[in-house]
């Protein structure tokens, strides 16, 4: 063989070599990265990293020393003053008030202090796939439902499968729609599938309330089909059970003595209440005037015409009753009219405008809402996403103090006349 022929042999030996480490490193890579660690954590937040760390006590705005006890009595009258089911996930029928929020139980838990951070409740260990297209959860070993049963992957499965079926109201399907499929991995440990890739999916799939299978079964071995539940005891793990409901007048709750979750972080200083009762009412009057006397302990007002005048009397001036204006730092629900611009009157530009300052808001709150309300000045108020700044200030000064120099005036302007005037100093800023 020449000596070309050796430094070509050599060189192609070389090049065939350096081509095979290249490829077992490239191997190596796509390995790693196929089995990238997935985010296993006792929380995930939406944003940023939890605020409570693993093993922590309690959520800050929780007393976990409080004492466990007492009762509380709640009213309302969006029942039509009935129910009848304790079903609260079937179409047909009104369900029993509380039954949702205090008898079921979800795989997560968000706290009320931070955006949008979830903690396990019936699952001890949230593990989100590094491509966000899965949610593992392990449900703890010592989660368990009302009747003894320990609460399973299994159980989390029927639950997800009866909720997105016919048997139950199409909502939580909608609600169920982007998860694909639940995959149930062992005993304790089941996976959500995504249809698209979204960390805030898992949020959805945490929220999952679960159930016994053995809900509605009979002692004869058949079942009662799910959207024909009515009034069977719930089989599921909550705090609360129920002691006694009355069709008309309400349902009353007792704590679970042997609930299974009263150590967890997440729920010490919470539920403390041995009995909590719902008492209904026809009408809102009705419901007023039972508070004055005595008859539940908490009512949230959002009437102002009940605000100003009608907690008064014996009970409030012996402090008894307390009336009292809590702040929050929620978004509000945005309150206007909608225009048919269809309709020839109200295609007018100057129209629509001389509308918006015939209503005087400041007039109105200030004679009947005892100033108690403030304009909107954002999509988004009383949010951190709402608009700031000198603009903003200047807009709410203008609509307050020189809004009622131009309303008559420009409101006769525009509706009488069809003439070109020039728009007041408010409307152009």
């Amino acid at each position: 063989m020449t000596p070309i022929s050796n430094t070509l042999s050599k060189n192609l030996s070389q090049h065939i070599a350096k081509t095979i480490k290249l490829l077992m490193l490239l191997g190596l890579i796509n390995l790693a990265l196929l089995h990238a660690p997935s985010e296993a954590a006792h929380g995930i937040a939406q944003f940023g990293e939890p605020k409570y760390p693993a093993g922590f006590r309690s959520f800050d705005y929780a007393n976990p020393d409080a004492p466990v006890g007492g009762s509380l009595t709640l009213a309302l009258t969006t029942q039509n003053s009935s129910f009848d089911k304790y079903n609260p996930f079937s179409m047909k029928g009104r369900p029993a008030p509380g039954v949702l929020e205090l008898m079921f139980e979800t795989l997560t838990i968000n706290s009320w202090d931070e955006v949008n951070t979830q903690y396990g409740l019936l699952a001890d260990d949230i593990t989100l796939a590094p491509t966000q297209d899965a949610v593992t959860f392990h449900i703890r070993d010592e989660a368990r439902f009302s009747n003894g049963d320990p609460v399973t992957a299994s159980d989390v499965a029927y639950s997800f499968r009866v909720l997105t079926s016919k048997e139950a109201s199409p909502k939580f399907k909608a609600y169920f729609s982007e998860v694909e499929k639940v995959v149930v991995l062992d005993k304790q440990t089941v996976r959500f599938d995504f249809k698209r890739k979204g960390r805030d999916i898992s949020f959805i799939a945490g929220s999952l309330p679960v159930f016994s299978p053995k809900w509605g079964a009979l002692a004869n071995g058949e079942k009662t089909p799910f959207s024909k539940l009515k009034f069977e005891q719930p089989i599921a793990s909550g705090i609360y059970l129920i002691e006694k409901g009355s069709r008309g007048q309400g349902i009353r709750y007792r704590r679970n003595p042997e609930y299974w979750g009263k150590h967890l972080a997440v729920r010490r200083g919470s539920f403390n209440f041995e009995y909590i009762a719902y008492k209904l009412y026809k009408d809102p009057d009705t419901q007023v005037a039972a508070l004055r006397a005595g008859e539940f302990d908490f009512l949230s007002e959002t009437k102002m015409r009940y605000w100003c005048c009608q907690y008064i009397g014996k009970r409030f001036d012996e402090g008894e009753l307390v009336k009292e204006i809590v702040p929050h730092k929620n978004p509000p629900g945005m309150n206007g009219w909608v225009l048919n611009l269809r309709r020839e009157r109200f295609q007018d530009p100057r129209v629509r405008l001389a509308l918006n300052y015939a209503m005087d808001f400041e007039w109105i709150n200030q004679k009947i809402f005892a100033s108690e309300f403030k304009r909107q000045y954002s999509f988004f108020s009383n949010s951190p996403l709402a608009a700031s700044g000198s603009l903003v200030r200047m807009n709410s000064s203008c609509w307050s103090h020189c809004g009622m120099r131009f309303r008559q005036k420009y409101l006769a302007q525009s509706l009488c006349s069809q003439i070109r005037i020039r728009l007041p100093v408010c409307a152009r800023a």
